[in-house]
């Protein structure tokens, strides 16, 4: 288990509340398993460069919209975000 400082925790919180804020701008749902891999990315990035890192990370980091199965090729799908 990680162990963070209340400062730290504070900034988590508040990354959470960023990337919510974009999730919902981009039209897309945050699901619980994709709040527990963020978690895992925020711990990388406070240990990578502390609260400022973490703050960045959560502004910039890309939000993939909706996406749909398509044909690529004779035989194989692709994943693909969906373009307004």
């Amino acid at each position: 288990m990680i162990e963070y400082e209340p400062g730290e925790l504070e900034a988590i919180d508040k990354a959470y509340e960023i990337i919510e804020a974009r999730c919902t701008e981009a039209g897309v749902n945050l699901s619980s398993r994709q709040r527990e891999l963020l978690g895992w990315c925020f711990a990388g990035a406070l240990k990578l460069g502390g609260i400022h890192e973490l703050m960045r990370y959560a502004a910039e980091v890309k939000i993939q919209g909706k996406t749909k199965w398509v044909s690529a090729g004779y035989a194989s799908t692709v994943e693909m975000e969906v373009m307004k």
